[in-house]
């Protein structure tokens, strides 16, 4: 124990504007790797090592820790921005606005992604585990099969002339329906995260859209300032 707490911890390396810029523009050019890849240590390597090309070495780690720190602080701003307020002081917002700003507030690609190659949670496998849990807490309860779907509840026994349900009976008719309460609570739920789910990924294929026009635009401008620079040559 003593060991341990006498070990100093490595000082933070300080990033200056300068080099947060050059880790920005590379991010935007890796961006669909870092996001498309479920294991991409290797995507920040290479981002790491085309620093230390650049003058700055950085190590893998380094580069994921400052990729996660920039994507904390601008999703903080983010929440905080309220109508009428004044355009946030940051000097990165507005270049991490232009290609991350649309995306979902839950991709976890952009800032959970381990840099020893460990898969982030997505939403997929959330609501599998959810699944999971459900089932589990179903058979720990040991309650009766419900007939029919998830949602109905067993009707109290009818009155009759004949017999009337004994205490015991009713006890037990309302226990079970308590433990199927959370049952069908859960399920809803989950409903309302896979329509979440299907909202997102309709918004995220909007993006991607938009993102492929505005590159096809991109490469019209520069074969059009090309050819202009042709002429221009062939003038003089």
């Amino acid at each position: 124990m003593e060991s341990a707490q006498s070990v100093k911890k490595k000082p933070r390396v300080q990033w200056t504007e300068k080099e947060t810029w050059a880790l920005i523009k590379l991010w935007e050019d890796h961006l669909d790797a870092l996001r498309g890849q479920k294991h991409n240590g290797g995507v920040y390597q290479a981002i790491a090592e085309s620093l230390t090309d650049a003058g700055i070495p950085r190590t893998r780690a380094q580069v994921h820790s400052k990729i996660d720190n920039l994507t904390q602080t601008f999703r903080k701003i983010e929440r905080e921005l309220t109508t009428g307020s004044s355009p946030p002081t940051w000097p990165y917002y507005k270049e991490l606005k232009r290609f991350i700003g649309c995306l979902p507030i839950n991709d976890l690609s952009l800032m959970e992604e381990s840099c020893c190659d460990t898969s982030s949670d997505t939403v997929e496998k959330l609501i599998y585990e959810m699944e999971s849990g459900i089932s589990s807490e179903a058979t720990e309860t040991n309650s009766p099969p419900v007939p029919g779907t998830s949602n109905e509840q067993t009707p109290p026994p009818a009155p009759t002339t004949q017999s009337t349900p004994s205490p015991a009976t009713n006890t037990a008719a309302r226990a079970a329906r308590k433990r199927r309460r959370p049952l069908t609570a859960a399920r809803e739920f989950q409903e309302a995260m896979l329509a979440e789910q299907k909202m997102l990924r309709e918004q995220l294929e909007r993006a991607q859209q938009a993102e492929v026009e505005l590159r096809s635009k991109h490469l019209q401008l520069q074969e059009k300032l090309v050819n202009a620079l042709v002429d221009f040559i062939n003038k003089k």
